[in-house]
């Protein structure tokens, strides 16, 4: 589906009203399985929402493991903070998910 749409002109990166490109809404879902097509096809990995918020970072908001070790095999900058000064690290702090506060820490997110 993603390359039909590619085939008929859409841009990869266009973003929605709020700023999320089509990468931000997988991650921000959990749709592990386009990230590595939407990547391929030329989405920018560390691209960011009217929030300042990465791909990397609404994964990290949603606690989707998956998602998240993709985008960090796939080099996805761990330390680009949100507009309110908040990195992933710090969203899965929040969370108390230390899960995916040993996969940032292990990926060299700044602690």
């Amino acid at each position: 589906l993603i390359e039909k749409f590619l085939e008929n002109g859409a841009n990869i990166n266009s973003p929605t009203i709020d700023g999320k490109t089509p990468l931000h809404i997988a991650c921000e879902n959990g749709r592990a399985s386009i990230i590595g097509t939407l990547i391929d096809k030329g989405a920018e990995i560390n691209s960011l929402s009217e929030d300042d918020e990465t791909p990397l970072y609404l994964a990290c908001q949603n606690n989707h493991i998956q998602t998240i070790k993709m985008l960090l095999e796939m080099k996805a900058d761990v330390d680009i903070a949100n507009k309110n000064k908040k990195t992933p690290l710090h969203v899965a702090c929040e969370n108390k998910n230390f899960v995916i506060i040993k996969l940032l820490i292990q990926s060299k997110a700044e602690v």
